[in-house]
């Protein structure tokens, strides 16, 4: 009997796929643990290295997935599991998703609950009414806010006429709660700086800082260096830069003597290694209070994480959350978290009773 011809080809379809399934599931898995040991490892050494973790992560899934889709038409399961390895691991140690379970308070008292947002409004180009909108919307005790620059900021605060509100050039702060005190805090690079500000919440002193950290060296941009042959020192000079200001609030973080957050434009992906000293000392909300991959920026289509909300750990995490909205090229990000309670009197000695 003669073999039909589609069976034929079929099987040497098959066996093409079997011989290239094994190369392409070893360049895979090579390709995602070079890029994740040059991401965790390598930007210690060379700080160049650390631009891998600002690009889109998603790239870094394109070997593996088609690795995949090569080896199971093949039908071999000892290429099959790898490439299924593979793109796993690019799924959880590089896109970095978060899982949030809600747990029951542990502490018998709870402290004050507090709704933060931090939003880059992009200086309200949509209309700063939207922006005031989609703040709004949120319910929000404390707002932060970067690029709003005057433009949103009046339209804002009509919207929250029982708020009180601090501006500092591009940074605006806005709370229903007393502020203590406020100040500029320097943050090493160019003119960019924090506002930082003291708030009574039922008791409890916050600090909150609110921060935009530079996108480039020195206001450059990436394209201008590529022109010119200097991707490498830009890179070299943009990490450098992030790292100086993230150092800048770290000094900051240990002056505090109680509770406090830390919210804003990082510009910095999840994955970065200049993180590092926030993330040792500090809960990034997202990453114990949300679902997904809680990415930010740009706001048509999220690609990277760059806004945070960063806590000390005697804060904790209820939920957090992203929120698009047309009023910015940025998402909104909003976290609940439950302060410390509020540290009780103690009375003083009674005076003894007078026996006469």
């Amino acid at each position: 009997m003669r073999q039909r011809p589609s069976t034929s080809n079929g099987r040497r379809r098959r066996g093409c796929l079997a011989r290239l399934a094994g190369p392409a599931t070893a360049v895979a898995l090579v390709s995602v643990l070079v890029v994740y040991a040059a991401e965790v490892w390598g930007a210690r050494r060379w700080s160049a290295m650390e631009a891998l973790s600002y690009l889109p992560q998603h790239a870094y899934g394109v070997l593996p997935l088609l690795a995949l889709l090569v080896a199971l038409p093949a039908r071999r399961g000892r290429v099959v599991l790898p490439a299924a390895g593979a793109v796993i691991f690019w799924a959880l140690a590089l896109m970095r998703p978060a899982w949030h379970w809600p747990q029951p308070a542990e502490d018998p008292t709870p402290g004050p609950t507090v709704r933060v947002v931090t939003y880059n409004v992009h200086v309200g180009l949509q209309g700063p009414e939207q922006v005031a909108q989609t703040v709004r919307d949120l319910e929000p005790d404390v707002i932060c806010l970067q690029e709003a620059w005057h433009s949103p900021v009046l339209p804002l605060r009509r919207a929250f006429p029982g708020y009180h509100g601090l501006e500092s050039m591009e940074l605006d702060t806005l709370t229903r709660f007393p502020i203590a005190s406020h100040q500029r805090m320097p943050l090493s690079v160019g003119w960019r700086h924090g506002l930082e500000t003291q708030l009574d919440v039922q008791g409890v002193s916050l600090s909150v800082l609110n921060v935009h950290f530079v996108t480039g060296h020195r206001g450059s941009h990436v394209l201008h260096s590529v022109r010119h042959g200097a991707l490498r020192e830009y890179l070299g000079l943009t990490v450098a830069a992030r790292r100086r200001q993230l150092a800048a609030v770290t000094r900051w973080l240990d002056e505090q003597p109680g509770p406090a957050i830390v919210v804003g434009d990082f510009n910095t992906t999840a994955g970065a290694y200049s993180l590092l000293p926030l993330r040792e000392r500090m809960t990034d909300a997202f990453a114990a209070g949300g679902l997904g991959f809680g990415h930010t920026f740009p706001r048509r289509l999220p690609l990277v994480r760059i806004d945070y909300i960063w806590c000390t750990p005697d804060i904790r995490v209820r939920r957090c959350r992203v929120v698009r909205s047309p009023a910015s090229d940025h998402c909104a990000l909003v976290a609940e978290l439950e302060l410390p309670p509020a540290p009780r009197r103690v009375e003083g000695p009674r005076p003894p009773a007078d026996e006469s």
